[in-house]
């Protein structure tokens, strides 16, 4: 059983490198990100919408290896936890489908059902790295 376990972790860890490196699949980058809603949120600032995006930006960048540590070991209630700060914060900028899948997730780890956490996991990847590769895109572009 143990080594059963992990193998699935070590396969996850793989996965999110492969997520890093860009391996999967490309999808519109305008998918991930709602940009003329993220400034509709920010009261029509786009300005502030910028800086809220590099905040953004900025605490998650690590948080798919974050997330894979706290699925290793199990610890289930901060992962959920981190999940939950990234829903919130997701639907504010216009990320509405990492919205989605981050309350899915949610409530996977909530849970603890470990026959979904690896599925949720990789689609939470997809989105948190599609989301942040838009961002910086976005904030490549003049003001």
């Amino acid at each position: 059983m143990i080594f059963w376990i992990f193998l699935k972790l070590k396969k996850m860890i793989k996965l999110v490198f492969e997520l890093l490196e860009g391996k999967e699949q490309k999808v519109e980058k305008r998918e991930f990100l709602k940009i003329d809603e993220g400034i509709r949120y920010m009261g029509g600032n786009e300005q502030l919408y910028r800086n809220v995006l590099k905040t953004y930006a900025q605490e998650n960048k690590n948080v798919s290896e974050t997330l894979a540590a706290l699925i290793e070991n199990k610890d289930y209630h901060e992962a959920a936890l981190r999940i939950h700060k990234i829903k919130s914060s997701s639907g504010s900028i216009g990320a509405r489908d990492l919205f989605q899948t981050a309350s899915q997730f949610q409530k996977t780890l909530e849970r603890n059902d470990t026959a979904v956490i690896e599925a949720d996991f990789k689609k939470f990847c997809i989105q948190i790295n599609g989301v942040l590769s838009a961002i910086e895109d976005y904030l490549k572009t003049a003001f």
